[in-house]
């Protein structure tokens, strides 16, 4: 998917249940995020910028889960 489409994919909040982890990782780095594994299951994004982190997990089917 083109990466403009993916980010108005994403900006729409209609698709956060459909969001492929692969594609939603793409648009955090391009975004300028860092990734810091954490060992398990969970894949953390930071920016020094930002406060706070974005916690995201695979599902069984590659989408992205949100962990708040």
């Amino acid at each position: 998917m083109k990466k403009e489409k993916l980010l108005l994919k994403l900006l729409s909040g209609n698709a956060d249940a459909n969001f492929e982890l692969s594609d939603l990782e793409r648009i955090l780095y391009r975004l300028g995020f860092e990734e810091r594994r954490s060992g398990g299951s969970h894949i953390i994004f930071f920016k020094d910028c930002i406060p706070g982190i974005i916690n995201l997990q695979r599902t069984q089917d590659g989408k992205a889960k949100f962990i708040r």
